[in-house]
């Protein structure tokens, strides 16, 4: 089974050039089960902290739509976004476009979403993006060369398997899902252990 990895990105479609006073930022995030998401409130009291801190008359609205099922979901965040994107685009004014100016995305769709997105190596100073790692911005986060993101978290989904008991019962390291389960069902069965754990 390969390692998959899901970093998501914020990114923006309009940023005034300098932070005016009254500027509302909205922003379109998704989750799954609510685990994959922030807190909505938290990020939002955080900003509005920072904003106080450093003379800012910026708030931010986070919309938050939390998908049940994550096969399925994917494709629903995709087209919704898509769809803001390039309404957005099509609108010279982009009062009368998406109601959205940043979005949280997973990074297999940086080339869909590339065309619409401000370059943010022109638009965010050098010292924010100083922070992050430049080879992953570059290989992840960029649409020809364009900087269109910046990673907010990187997760892993890893499989370890249990060498000895899976040659105790002859079983092979399972490369898919359907493996995994009727591995762990065998091997539960035949061990009988309730402290034992299949899989998380």
């Amino acid at each position: 089974m390969k390692c998959i990895i899901f970093p998501f990105f914020i990114i923006i479609c309009y940023l005034p050039r300098y932070w005016v006073n009254g500027v509302e930022i909205n922003i379109l995030n998704y989750s799954f089960d609510n685990t994959g998401g922030y807190d909505t409130e938290s990020v939002e009291k955080e900003f509005e902290k920072y904003a106080i801190e450093n003379g800012l008359n910026v708030t931010i609205s986070m919309d938050l739509i939390n998908y049940e099922n994550p096969a399925d979901s994917y494709e629903q965040f995709r087209s919704l976004v898509e769809a803001s994107l390039i309404k957005s685009n099509n609108n010279n004014d982009r009062t009368l476009g998406s109601r959205y100016d940043m979005y949280f995305f997973d990074m297999k769709y940086t080339d869909l979403y590339g065309p619409y997105l401000l370059d943010l190596y022109h638009n965010v100073p050098k010292e924010h993006l100083d922070m992050y790692d430049s080879e992953t911005i570059r290989e992840a986060c960029s649409y020809k060369d364009e900087l269109v993101g910046l990673p907010t978290y990187v997760s892993y989904e890893i499989l370890y398997s249990n060498k000895i008991l899976l040659n105790k019962h002859s079983r092979p390291i399972p490369k898919t899902w359907d493996e995994l389960i009727d591995t762990c069902k065998y091997i539960m069965e035949k061990e009988n252990d309730p402290e034992l754990i299949c899989f998380n």
